[in-house]
């Protein structure tokens, strides 16, 4: 596949990590709009580094396109890629608002195109195991859900899109994932020290999803970098403890002992962190496949986001409204 990369910041050159081995990929270009980061690149690699991201989509050979831009400049730059016909791998949240994320996903939908917004956290190996072991039963029925996703970044975060858009949307993501779609959502956003009216750097909110309630809590005001999942079901707990790119994973299955007792525990651990590699995998496999199973997760996300916000501003749940 050949692929151009745009935007290559830190989350970017993650993106080019992990394409180092894969033989089936070919690196066209790369964009970047800052002059001095242009000459870093020149620099650092030998690819083709460009100043505009048109100065790409026009080249025919080019399949794919890795959107790797702050949220306030991708908006446009998906739709611009996915009009000129290319499968897209962006980062969350997929635009600035719902009516971004639907129009984005449309135009996919309109064009045949793989879109993939990059919950990267889908395709960690302690998480995975976590889902796995779920599918297996080994809690039994989901009785709750809890994840908390946190760090300290509030005076250097550069999305501005504040905390339920930027690590909320990745918790949204996981309680999907593991209990499937939210119905409603109840939340309390604050602001204490993020620069960016009127947006939050803390937030809790409860999802509800069937006869599951979740409980999620998403910060740039924790000063630690923390991530913590767990569900409980009439069988057990699964507990997923750190993320590996902050160091060792642990993922522990509690085996609830009858009628009452210490539980019987089993501990898987993991290192280094391969969920942008396995992500990449993952779309590769879209395109090659042509299947479209991911094009919405990106817009649902932010329906849910949307609801969460509504519930803080009115003080009171708030339905999500799917289209």
């Amino acid at each position: 596949m050949i692929i151009a990369v745009i935007g290559c910041g830190n989350i970017g050159l993650k993106r080019l990590k992990a394409l180092e081995d894969e033989r089936d990929v070919r690196v066209a270009a790369l964009v970047e709009s800052s002059s001095e980061r242009i000459e870093f690149l020149k620099q650092q690699f030998t690819f083709d580094v460009r100043g505009d991201h048109r100065e790409v989509l026009s080249r025919n050979e080019i399949e794919a396109v890795i959107v790797s831009t702050p949220p306030d400049a991708s908006y446009q730059i998906i739709l611009d890629c996915l009009g000129a016909g290319k499968d897209v791998l962006c980062e969350k949240p997929l635009g600035r608002n719902v009516e971004e994320a639907r129009t984005i996903s449309q135009l996919a939908y309109a064009k045949k195109a793989v879109l993939k917004c990059g919950f990267n956290l889908r395709h960690d190996v302690g998480l995975q195991t976590a889902v796995d072991w779920l599918k297996e039963g080994k809690i039994g029925a989901p009785y709750f859900f809890k994840c908390s996703y946190v760090n300290g970044t509030v005076a250097v975060n550069s999305n501005r899109v504040g905390s339920l858009h930027d690590m909320g949307t990745h918790v949204i993501d996981l309680a999907r994932w593991f209990v499937g779609e939210v119905e409603s959502a109840q939340a309390r956003l604050d602001r204490f020290e993020y620069g960016v009216k009127p947006l939050d750097d803390n937030g809790f909110g409860i999802l509800h999803s069937g006869s599951v309630p979740c409980m999620v809590h998403f910060s740039f005001v924790r000063w630690m970098n923390n991530f913590t999942l767990e569900i409980t079901g009439d069988k057990g707990t699964i507990e997923v403890r750190n993320l590996p790119k902050w160091g060792t994973q642990q993922v522990v299955l509690h085996r609830r002992v009858f009628p009452a007792g210490i539980p019987e525990v089993h501990t898987s651990s993991f290192e280094g962190d391969q969920s942008w590699k396995r992500e990449w995998l993952e779309f590769s496999r879209c395109v090659r496949d042509r299947d479209l199973k991911w094009n919405q997760d990106g817009l649902k996300a932010m329906q849910v986001a949307a609801s969460l916000r509504r519930s803080s501003e009115e003080g009171r749940p708030a339905r999500v409204v799917y289209e």
